[in-house]
């Protein structure tokens, strides 16, 4: 997330257990990727969600339409 809205940010490389930390230069174009990269993630995410609430509206109208008799979509 840093990256993606701070694409000069710097990074650096930390160990495991947390002891040693290392700044190290990233190059503008690694930054660019890691910010496109995280762009993309969060458009598909929402595609999804929206993939799936529409999944969910639809099988809610088509209960509705049941419930009053129409029976079909298309009506």
């Amino acid at each position: 997330d840093l990256f993606a809205n701070d694409s000069k940010a710097k990074a650096a490389l930390l160990y495991r257990d947390g002891t040693k930390s290392y700044p190290i230069q990233l190059a503008d174009s690694d930054r660019r990727a890691i910010a496109l990269t995280y762009q993309l993630g969060k458009m598909l995410a929402a595609q999804l969600l929206y993939t799936q609430q529409s999944k969910v509206a639809a099988g809610k109208v088509q209960f509705l339409r049941t419930k009053i008799g129409t029976g079909s979509i298309d009506n």
